[in-house]
């Protein structure tokens, strides 16, 4: 396998456990989300992290808002 695949394999692989973690902590807690368990974060990191964006799980605060948008770029 080329070194570049597996460099991104790695980042990827590393990035949506973290993502789903940092998200998890910080959305969970407001009572609106839709976020509410660790597995509703990793689908989110998941599904944000490979661009599919459902759009079933999103957000609802301004500072996690931001967050998802950095974490959208790293898929690149």
């Amino acid at each position: 396998m080329n070194k570049a695949y597996t460099a991104l394999l790695i980042a990827v692989l590393s990035l949506i456990p973290f993502g789903s973690f940092v998200i998890f902590s910080l959305e969970s807690p407001n009572e609106n989300s839709e976020i509410k368990t660790l597995l509703d974060a990793f689908y989110w990191s998941t599904s944000t992290i490979t661009t599919v964006g459902y759009g079933d799980v999103v957000l609802v605060t301004d500072s996690e808002k931001s967050l998802q948008s950095f974490t959208c770029f790293q898929g690149f």
